[in-house]
């Protein structure tokens, strides 16, 4: 479950709707850097978009549930989430089937084996080891 995984689904499609979750009281600036960076790399694809942005606020588990609702409801079969690690632990229990790339976490900073859920952050352990 890496960010090679996700590329590689997103790849295969021409048409892509793509959730971007964002809650932008808990990730401030940050949330700008995630929305423009998912649209450049999706126009650099070529592939026909369509992008929501759902904004939660804070990473409660219910906003963060209602967003995912919301999105797997009006036909989004991936998402980005900004998350941190609090807003990532809420989806522990995660059972829908869209795919979630989380790029603010390593996966081994975390304790989820979903595999609709894919994260990307880099392994500073590693990069110091």
């Amino acid at each position: 479950n890496s960010i090679t995984d996700f590329e590689k689904n997103v790849q295969k499609i021409t048409s892509v709707k793509l959730a971007i979750i964002i809650p932008e009281k808990t990730i401030k600036s940050y949330s700008n850097t995630i929305i423009n960076s998912s649209i450049a790399y999706l126009l650099r694809q070529r592939a026909e978009i369509k992008v929501k942005v759902f904004l939660t606020g804070t990473e409660d588990s219910d906003k963060i549930r209602a967003a995912l609702d919301a999105a797997q409801a009006q036909g989004y079969q991936y998402a980005i989430a900004g998350f941190t690690l609090k807003g990532a632990n809420e989806l522990k229990n995660y059972s829908g089937n869209m795919k979630i790339f989380i790029p603010t976490i390593h996966k081994n900073n975390i304790q989820i084996s979903n595999q609709n859920i894919i994260f990307g952050s880099i392994d500073y352990d590693a990069q110091i080891a």
